[in-house]
């Protein structure tokens, strides 16, 4: 029997997903590898969405999401780990604990590695909300008789 104490529902159960990625780069296909959270928890979707965020008016009655910097955002707070290196056997810096390191090293990524990287994660996060099939809602007690 395992020991490996279960948390509660509603604490995000640690884990981590691997995923190998392949890239069509002129006729050469390059293959790779990510390792991402499982799940994100709620401290980690609000920092990913802040990076998001522009031009909020003082009373936030206006504001402008910038989709592509949601999309880095996202691959920051999910990449854990990958196999992309620097062409010298040097490990691209991810840090899951310090994101905007991430953001900066996903920076100098190249579009089409980029994409493959998003659209994986695109997927996970998909995956992951079809398996909870998530839904929220207000439990309102029966009436009370008068």
């Amino acid at each position: 029997m395992s020991s490996v104490k279960s948390l509660p529902p509603w604490l995000v159960q640690p884990g981590q997903k691997r995923y190998d990625l392949a890239v069509d780069v002129g006729g050469v296909l390059t293959s790779f590898w990510i390792e991402v959270k499982r799940e994100l928890n709620m401290g980690e979707l609000s920092r990913m969405r802040e990076q998001a965020v522009r031009n909020v008016t003082s009373d936030f009655s206006k504001m402008e999401i910038d989709f592509s910097a949601l999309a880095v955002a996202r691959a920051a707070a999910y990449l854990v780990d990958w196999s992309l290196d620097d062409g010298q056997a040097n490990k691209l810096r991810l840090d899951p604990n310090q994101p905007l390191v991430s953001i900066k090293t996903l920076g100098r990524l190249s579009p089409v590695f980029f994409k493959a990287i998003d659209d994986a994660i695109g997927a996970h996060v998909l995956a992951l909300e079809e398996e909870k099939k998530l839904t929220s809602g207000v439990i309102v007690p029966d009436e009370m008789s008068a």
